[in-house]
């Protein structure tokens, strides 16, 4: 395969995946993708993160708190002494999460803006997490300091609201959710978006993509089924769609 695939958003540290990473790399590998970024979650999540890319040529690591911990973690401060390693490539996963109200809203708020100020410091892209708070996330965005960079990863929005990222000058990335039956809307979103600021993920082991969305388990191979899908929609062919996604990953990312 001539496609060169990347999966910016995985959770390699994540039990199934994390037991079988020599098959699920394997696997990877033979459907053409070549880097995945495994992103942090928590400190300790964050360090085997880090752990793994320091292991593994193919794989970058996001160093970060998820909204989740928000009501444990104030600050990014247990993040901090990681920072420095080559193979970080990002601040994240952060941002706010309202859906399941597993934390308090101002402490969410707080600790996305402790992430925000280490992105602006160390000057490393950010990759969000947004649920059902998109005009909170989007305010607080606006209303920190200039230069900021990122990715609105597993994008659900609308078409305005995919809009106003792309006015911030940041990239939008789609999962296995684009694949799916009902997902019209959104697939009209992501051509609105054009393919100069789109990126394609698993958010693995999670959201397994048609045609395997019955299969309990994503990993990074499943990439491919959503980079199909897309380059169709595109009228692209999948090297030629592949290319432009490598070409935003290393603009974002400096991969």
């Amino acid at each position: 395969m001539n496609a060169e695939l990347i999966d910016i958003h995985a959770h390699l540290t994540y039990s199934p995946l994390a037991e079988q990473l020599e098959l699920v790399l394997a696997r990877a590998k033979a459907c053409g993708v070549s880097t995945v970024i495994t992103i942090g979650t928590d400190p300790d999540d964050s360090r085997a993160a880090v752990a793994l890319a320091d292991k593994i040529p193919s794989i970058s690591a996001a160093i970060g708190i998820h909204p989740h911990a928000a009501d444990k973690y104030s600050n990014v401060d247990q993040i901090k002494p990681l920072l420095g390693h080559p193979k970080i490539i990002g601040i994240g996963e952060t941002g706010l999460d309202y859906h399941y109200q597993l934390a308090d809203r101002v402490n969410q708020q707080r600790l996305f803006h402790s992430h925000l100020e280490l992105a602006h410091e160390t000057q490393l892209p950010v990759i969000v997490h947004c649920r059902e708070a998109f005009d909170d996330t989007l305010d607080i965005l606006q209303s920190v300091k200039s230069g900021l960079r990122g990715v609105f990863h597993c994008f659900s929005g609308s078409q305005e609201q995919a809009r106003q990222v792309l006015d911030l000058g940041w990239f939008i990335s789609f999962s296995g959710t684009v694949t799916f039956k009902n997902a019209q809307d959104l697939r009209r979103t992501a051509k609105f978006i054009g393919v100069d600021h789109i990126l394609i993920e698993t958010d693995c082991p999670f959201l397994s993509p048609e045609p395997v969305r019955k299969n309990r388990t994503n990993e990074p191979a499943n990439v491919l089924y959503t980079a199909k899908l897309l380059a169709e929609l595109f009228n692209l062919s999948l090297e030629e769609f592949s290319r432009f996604v490598r070409q935003n990953a290393v603009k974002l990312f400096g991969l």
